[in-house]
């Protein structure tokens, strides 16, 4: 006797359900950053006006954040911070197929630009991995991450977060815990820059690594780079990176 075959079907409102589950979190990375960028550019349109002098270079870190903003799609908040003049022509730029219009006409739209020689008016130390590997030793569990995504990662039933932000015009990079404990890293990096103080350049280390317990855990971050920058009057060093490594093993 043939039985009939068991076919199952999934709801189409589970299956949306589950798929939604597996890119949350991609969107939520991507959401982090874009607020990120929106707070700097803010700041930076707050102490520098369209109508004042300015220099070339914060002229184009704030360009390149628009730029950023257009690519997503944020053409009502950029609207938002410009004035009339340069309102009226951005909706076209964001028309366009490039985005690179709308990097030029932020440019534009600044009145008195002081060109400022790069090298003189700034103070930037790059350290430098020797070591092109990362060295495990007695830790269990690694996680590789960038500086602009914020991907968690699970280790022993934990999960753990890597944030990194601008809040209230100081640079946050935290690692975090179930969501509830945290750790601050920056501390801990400026000591490695206050090492090499007064230095310039590229500067190559064994080993560029902070550490710190969270919770039950004792935690390593390994950057194969990472530079700290000030340019012209600013008095706040800017922390760079494009990716690093986070050990973890049970204290």
């Amino acid at each position: 006797m043939n039985k009939k075959a068991n076919i199952k079907f999934i709801p189409v409102s589970l299956f949306a359900f589950g798929l939604f589950s597996l890119i949350a979190p991609y969107f939520n990375a991507f959401s982090v950053v874009k607020r990120s960028q929106q707070k700097q550019l803010v700041m930076l349109l707050d102490k520098n006006k369209f109508s004042k002098k300015i220099s070339d270079v914060v002229v184009d870190d704030i360009a390149d954040k628009f730029e950023f903003l257009a690519k997503r799609k944020q053409k009502n908040f950029s609207l938002n911070l410009v004035d009339a003049k340069t309102r009226d022509l951005l909706p076209e730029d964001f028309n366009q197929r490039h985005s690179w219009s709308i990097n030029n006409s932020i440019r534009n739209a600044f009145t008195y630009v002081d060109k400022i020689p790069y090298a003189s008016n700034s103070e930037r130390l790059v350290l430098e991995s020797k070591t092109k590997g990362i060295q495990i030793d007695d830790y269990q569990y690694l996680i590789n991450f960038n500086s602009y995504n914020q991907e968690a990662g699970e280790f022993n039933g934990d999960t753990f977060n890597f944030d990194n932000q601008l809040i209230n015009n100081s640079e946050t990079l935290k690692n975090i815990l179930n969501s509830k404990v945290e750790v601050e890293a920056i501390p801990a990096i400026n000591r490695l820059f206050e090492d090499h103080k007064r230095k310039n350049g590229t500067l190559q280390l064994k080993e560029i690594s902070v550490e710190d317990n969270l919770g039950k855990y004792h935690i390593k971050i390994v950057f194969p780079s990472i530079s700290n920058e000030k340019i012209s009057n600013n008095q706040q060093y800017n922390i760079y990176y494009e990716s690093a490594a986070l050990l973890i093993k049970e204290k």
